[in-house]
């Protein structure tokens, strides 16, 4: 996800700056939220991660067409139906999912929070 204030999540603010909070409902923040905690029998196998947020959506969708139109200016295409011609595509099997390592990218756009951004702390 992107953390944008179209997608889920809680927003909160840690220290000045805004983050988003996501979970699986097998984590332990889902099992106390919506069962009362992790059960005797079971332990939580899911994830909670906090991300910066990013605000609209419309600011992502802008950058991921730039590196579309940088991508076929790369390999000379006018289009993307030029770029299949143009390149080989290689299929990526493995590789590392940033949401579930600490974050380091930030948005260097000062962001508006939105109204119901929550100021709650994080433990």
């Amino acid at each position: 996800s992107d953390s944008s204030s179209t997608d889920g999540g809680e927003i909160v603010e840690e220290n000045g700056s805004f983050f988003k909070i996501f979970y699986g409902m097998s984590s332990d923040t889902a099992m106390k939220k919506h069962a009362g905690g992790v059960a005797e029998y079971r332990s939580s196998e899911g994830k909670t991660v906090k991300v910066p947020y990013r605000g609209p959506i419309d600011e992502t969708i802008r950058d991921c067409l730039g590196g579309v139109r940088s991508a076929c200016t790369y390999v000379g295409a006018a289009d993307l139906k030029e770029m299949e011609r143009r390149t080989t595509f290689i299929r990526v099997t493995q590789q590392l999912n940033p949401v579930f390592t600490e974050s380091t990218k930030v948005n260097p756009t000062n962001i508006t929070p939105p109204p119901d951004a929550k100021r709650a702390k994080l433990s």
